[in-house]
């Protein structure tokens, strides 16, 4: 796997405490106060990265829908930016299994009626590689299972979404995949093959949507978040925080920013089959 190191300046802050001047790691407040009124949809936002993309994001002043299949899990994650001191009144939780058709379409349908637009989805949902038993002793209902959760669920999402998102003239899009996708992992084949799928899917995506609506800024990405202490991995010793920064970093970009990309957590730009690693500074503008 090819890397560049392009986007300077990402700090990996993992204490969201103070926030007014660290702003969770992304170095411009321009850029951080682009953020503000904003609509975004973040899935499996009760726990882990999902929870910590989704504080950030109304620490930033921005509407927030969060969804989740446990809605104690979301009730924790709106607690736990109230215990910031964050605004959480922008903050709607919505109970919701984004394996589901129908339970996509009525969270769209609950954003459009109440906010009537939508800046960006974040994809957090997954299902760990505890869910398998290697490519020799899984059952097709594990394949099926991780496959739906992990890749069919985002496409689903950002195919009932988009519509909505055209009205904002951007359509952003950031899915967590993991280094997994890169990877040959034997025991968890199915994770790996389910991230690298993701990968691919994005990319396709991408092309897609802006060849079919050339007059969108169509931007969809992906972000490996490494790892952190999450439902997932309970012993790692980082916060799920360090992610935020790039997040912000793609979410706060202007137009023509990267689509069909892959970026690291800590500022490296990834490549990925075709695609090569994005060859500018996520913070271009600011540097001029």
């Amino acid at each position: 796997m090819k890397w560049l190191s392009v986007t300077k300046g990402i700090v990996q802050i993992s204490d969201p405490s103070g926030f007014q001047e660290h702003r969770f790691g992304l170095p411009y407040q321009s850029r951080w106060e682009t953020l503000k009124g904003k609509v975004f949809l973040v899935t499996g936002a009760g726990t882990g990265y999902g929870r910590a993309i989704s504080v950030s994001l109304a620490a930033a002043g921005a509407y927030v829908y969060i969804v989740g299949r446990r809605i104690e899990k979301l009730s924790e994650s709106v607690s736990e930016a109230s215990q910031y001191n964050i605004n959480t009144e922008n903050i709607y939780s919505i109970s919701a299994d984004m394996s589901v058709e129908s339970d996509i379409q009525s969270v769209i349908a609950v954003i459009a009626q109440r906010s009537g637009k939508l800046d960006g989805v974040v994809g957090c949902s997954a299902i760990s590689p505890e869910h398998q038993n290697g490519f020799e002793h899984s059952t097709i209902d594990q394949w099926n299972t991780i496959m739906s959760v992990n890749v069919q669920s985002h496409w689903l999402i950002l195919k009932e979404a988009f519509p909505l998102m055209q009205t904002s003239g951007f359509a952003k899009s950031i899915w967590f995949s993991s280094g997994a996708g890169w990877a040959f992992t034997p025991g968890i084949g199915l994770y790996n093959l389910s991230k690298a799928t993701l990968n691919a899917a994005c990319g396709s995506m991408a092309a897609e949507y802006a060849q079919n609506h050339p007059t969108i800024d169509i931007q969809f990405n992906i972000l490996d978040p490494w790892e952190a202490k999450t439902e997932m991995n309970t012993e790692s010793p980082y916060s799920p925080y360090t992610a935020c920064a790039m997040t912000l970093a793609l979410l706060s970009h202007g137009e023509d920013g990267p689509n069909g990309r892959y970026f690291h957590r800590d500022g490296r730009h990834l490549e990925f089959l075709e695609a090569d690693p994005y060859e500018k500074s996520l913070f271009a503008r600011e540097l001029c």
